[in-house]
């Protein structure tokens, strides 16, 4: 689990790198807030004060669809195991690779 104070793709990179693996991250369920008017701002603009985190698949079903009365939200899934990489799954299906960026600590 990690909050998004970075942004959500220098996040999901994070997870991606330390847990050696490749996330698809589906366009369609990447929440908006009044201020992210697109996903790629959603994507990179940090201090959103959420949290991120994943389950092995066999546990998802499991995961409240509300936590403290904030909605939980599925996002996307890790593809593959063994390379780091975030993908983002637009609309059509096609897909595109997520830069690391947000904020930079040093």
């Amino acid at each position: 689990m990690i909050d998004l104070s970075d942004g959500l793709a220098s996040d999901l990179w994070q997870i991606a790198r330390a847990s050696r693996v490749t996330l698809h991250v589906r366009e369609a369920d990447i929440p908006l807030s009044r201020a992210a008017r697109t996903v790629w701002h959603a994507l990179m603009d940090g201090e959103d004060f959420e949290l991120l985190f994943a389950v092995p698949s066999r546990m998802a079903p499991r995961v409240p669809k509300r936590l403290g009365g904030v909605p939980i939200t599925d996002i996307g899934m890790v593809a593959r195991a063994g390379h780091s990489g975030v993908e983002l799954i637009q609309r059509d299906g096609r897909r595109r690779q997520v830069v690391p960026q947000g904020f930079k600590h040093f």
